[in-house]
């Protein structure tokens, strides 16, 4: 793996939010890993947008304190109109970071679309991570990934990668640099489902390299490579792409 390394790194990270919205399996890991002393952070909170996530109570369950876990659902915020407010979205998440001290955001399996607001207020503090390479995998979730990359490899006929990363989070979805990535071959027995299971994996590791770099203030931007090799195989990519939605709509 060839890493080209761009931009300032910035201030040290110190003081990290997890923005969750399901399992929480990968904040859990990060969470486990500040714990045991491998991260040099401290967890100012664990933040949900769905109250029922079993995140909530694995957090709980590996020591955060339950004032410090919380949901915040844009469902539930909604402005006299009756439509959904992300402007008092954003300002209740920017309220609750500040409360807690929280200095970095590291969404980890969160489904909302993050509101300008505190991406200005995190400017380079907030990242994301994505099961698969970027640009090939943009906007899919989930399993719509892992099917596509499995659905590409059978139509383009011969071996191809896919990867795990972290990215800053921007204005577009899965637009933000990238910052951390790590290849993993995809083998010919591969389903959609054990991809995801082997990428999870990996998943954590990246997230956590992430964070360790962070925290030492030497986290830089940089390029992965595609899972295509040429525009020649951008009708495969499309063909896989829409197949995977179709059968993975909810991702």
């Amino acid at each position: 793996m060839t890493e080209t390394l761009q931009g300032q790194p910035n201030p040290p990270a110190k003081r990290v939010l997890f923005l969750v919205s399901g399992s929480g399996s990968t904040a859990l890991h990060q969470i486990n890993a500040i714990n045991n002393g491998e991260l040099n952070l401290e967890i100012a909170g664990v933040l949900s947008s769905d109250p029922q996530a079993a995140a909530i109570g694995k957090a709980i369950s590996a020591g955060v304190p339950q004032e410090d876990v919380f949901a915040i659902d844009p469902s539930k915020i909604r402005n006299a109109d009756g439509k959904r407010d992300r402007p008092a979205f954003a300002a209740r998440i920017i309220e609750e970071a500040d409360r807690r001290g929280a200095d970095w955001l590291a969404q980890m399996g969160w489904t909302p679309w993050t509101p300008t607001d505190v991406l200005t207020r995190f400017n380079k503090r907030i990242t994301n991570q994505h099961p698969g390479l970027l640009p090939d995998t943009k906007s899919l979730n989930g399993l719509q990934v892992h099917e596509t990359v499995t659905r590409f490899r059978d139509l383009a006929g011969r071996d191809v990668n896919t990867g795990a990363i972290s990215q800053w989070v921007s204005e577009e979805l899965d637009q933000g640099e990238i910052l951390v990535y790590q290849l993993i071959p995809v083998y010919p027995h591969d389903t959609a489902q054990t991809l995801q299971d082997r990428v999870k994996i990996v998943e954590y590791g990246v997230q956590q390299r992430t964070l360790g770099l962070a925290s030492k203030g030497q986290l830089f931007e940089t390029q992965s490579p595609r899972m295509i090799r040429d525009e020649g195989e951008l009708g495969y990519l499309s063909e896989a792409r829409s197949q995977a939605v179709q059968i993975y709509p909810e991702g």
